[in-house]
């Protein structure tokens, strides 16, 4: 459970904060935005939700670089004090490596 825990988290974070992918959220909020005024233009009944959507995709939109910033640095925090401390614990003898062995001769 924490492995899955930690991954996803690491996962995330990095994801987001990768600022090269910048452009590929921007271009996200775009479509969807997009998409939200051909549905409104079309008459659909949830207007009010998607109006809502389209604020929220603006305002990331805004957000978007000092959000991929404040994404790395959480991913840089959790490193540090989340898997460092995982590494330095001692681990149980049922998922520690065995130490290597010598062959006792050249292997070819």
């Amino acid at each position: 459970m924490v492995s899955c825990i930690v991954s996803d988290a690491l996962k995330y974070l990095f994801h987001r904060g990768d600022t090269t992918s910048v452009d590929v959220f921007l271009s996200r909020y775009d479509a969807t935005i997009a998409s939200c005024q051909e549905q409104i233009a079309a008459g659909s009944a949830d207007s009010i939700v998607l109006k809502k959507i389209i604020a929220d995709m603006e305002k990331s939109k805004r957000t978007a670089a000092s959000d991929a910033q404040r994404a790395y640095q959480l991913y840089q925090l959790f490193c540090e004090r989340v898997v460092n401390r995982l590494f330095d614990e001692d681990m149980p003898d049922l998922i520690r490596r065995p130490a290597s062995k010598p062959t006792g001769g050249d292997v070819h």
